[in-house]
């Protein structure tokens, strides 16, 4: 298997953590159509480890201080993952010699070499997102800002259990995340959209509104009546039933409820649907993007 963007160990078997050279990207739609298809493929697979770069030299830190790649190992291939300041990112797949020794700059007899010799680098797996090693992905999705800068990537792994991948400040740090949750870590993902969506990102609606409504003759079912902004495409929600339709939002997703019930509250400008019984808070739909899959 190819190295990622030129990880591969020199002859004295030390890698140069410099030589990591893979595409940037700075909008969501253009990261999702250069490796959207293939992080598809990731679902079904385990995830065994999770790589992050560590300095013996510099006591007491769970990572390196400044940017450096986050290596997800999965069974077939590792992935690579680094955000740069929140403005872009990067995801590259291959192989990453994580049991080779690490050097910050290639030797060049000079400046390089007094650097290097400032560090002891190395790759370790991360101890604090350990819980989920062993677990199969069940959905990939993107997380990005309003502007949609890509800041993050997201797995949802069996369990319920979601690992975020990304933008921390000027560390691309892996983290378990509760998708439930806005805490100093996700307040800027207002987009989370799975990975091969239907583009251009901007024209997913977001949800407005979210309440609980009890249909009549239904022997008083509960439903979750989501409201939208207007974007819905012409016959979206009519190619197939809806009860084979599901929304993903926030980076769950939701099986369609009553098809047979026409909605009726619907003010201009936004569209409603209806997903089945469940104990999710709102504040996981309201202002969150969502896809029909």
């Amino acid at each position: 298997m190819v190295e990622i963007g030129g990880m591969c160990p020199d002859a004295s078997g030390i890698s140069t953590l410099s030589d990591f050279d893979v595409p940037r990207y700075e909008d969501l739609d253009s990261i999702d159509s250069a490796v959207g298809g293939e992080l598809s493929r990731l679902v079904g697979q385990r995830l065994e480890s999770v790589y992050v770069v560590f300095d013996a030299r510099d006591e007491g830190q769970d990572t390196w201080d400044f940017d450096a790649p986050v290596i997800l190992r999965f069974e077939e291939l590792d992935v690579a993952v680094e955000s740069v300041s929140g403005l872009s990112l990067s995801v590259a797949f291959g192989w990453a010699p994580t049991g080779s020794p690490l050097r910050m700059y290639p030797p060049d007899g000079g400046a390089n070499d007094e650097i290097n010799s400032w560090y002891d680098l190395s790759w370790r797996e991360y101890d604090p997102v350990s819980d989920v090693f062993g677990r199969v992905v069940e959905r990939v999705y993107w997380r990005a800002d309003d502007c949609f800068h890509p800041l993050a990537l997201g797995l949802r792994l069996e369990g319920g259990v979601h690992l975020r991948v990304g933008d921390g400040g000027d560390d691309t740090i892996p983290e378990l995340v509760d998708p439930f949750v806005v805490n100093e870590a996700t307040e800027f993902d207002d987009v989370v959209l799975p990975a091969g969506y239907r583009k251009p990102a901007s024209s997913a609606p977001s949800v407005v509104s979210a309440e609980w409504l009890r249909i009549p003759n239904r022997n008083g079912a509960g439903v979750r009546f989501l409201m939208l902004e207007g974007r819905l495409r012409d016959g979206e929600l009519c190619h197939r039933p809806l009860a084979d339709r599901r929304l993903f939002v926030g980076g769950i997703e939701l099986g369609f409820a009553v098809p047979e019930y026409t909605p009726h509250r619907e003010r201009p400008g936004e569209v409603a649907v209806f997903i089945g019984p469940d104990e999710l808070p709102d504040s996981l739909f309201v202002g969150k993007r969502i896809q029909i899959v």
